[in-house]
């Protein structure tokens, strides 16, 4: 997490009126609110084809969403909310405020990792999105180098990890039943080095 933006700690629904006002996105966890930081180009490239080959298997398949960035995710037994790079929803979308702006049930979440979110997407955020009922996959991206680390779970407090380096490797996406590949989530990437 990043730094605290206020003294006294606020509900979920100051929050959400706080956040609805703001120019830069907050995370929010048990009323503190937390700036997040910019992405980069590569962080944006590599959602931007994530989001592409998703929606394109989503229309295959002719069911569930994917959304990027933009929303919001509540953690309600842990007070939480969170920006998740890409969620997909094999499901009907559970709201979490009558506006319907902000989801709770995700199946699929996808975190491009950065120098300064890295341990916090591996840590404390997968243990939040681990409580959620519905969540079944996680899939994190290295924007530095050519490396995705892919977590499903198979069985209550049971995940299986794998990791992928090379450029023809398939991704068996198990939530909705696709398949991805590095060379094609990386097409074109210009890697940098971190900071």
């Amino acid at each position: 997490m990043l730094a605290q933006t206020g003294n006294h700690p606020i509900s979920f629904q100051e929050y959400l009126e706080l956040e609805a006002r703001s120019e830069e996105k907050h995370e929010y966890h048990q009323g503190e609110i937390f700036p997040m930081a910019g992405a980069s180009l590569n962080h944006n490239q590599i959602i931007g084809q994530l989001y592409m080959s998703l929606y394109h298997c989503l229309q295959q398949q002719k069911q569930g969403k994917v959304f990027m960035n933009d929303v919001k995710l509540h953690i309600e037994n842990l007070d939480k909310a969170t920006y998740p790079d890409l969620m997909v929803f094999m499901q009907a979308i559970e709201y979490a405020d009558k506006k319907h702006s902000v989801v709770s049930n995700p199946g699929l979440i996808i975190e491009v990792l950065s120098q300064s979110t890295a341990d916090y997407d591996h840590g404390a955020k997968f243990s939040a999105y681990r409580s959620l009922p519905g969540f079944q996959e996680y899939l994190l991206v290295d924007q530095y180098q050519m490396r995705l680390e892919h977590y499903v779970k198979t069985a209550p407090h049971e995940w299986v990890f794998r990791e992928y380096s090379q450029p023809d490797a398939e991704i068996q996406l198990v939530c909705l039943d696709c398949t991805l590949n590095p060379a094609s989530i990386y097409c074109n990437m210009e890697f940098e080095p971190p900071g």
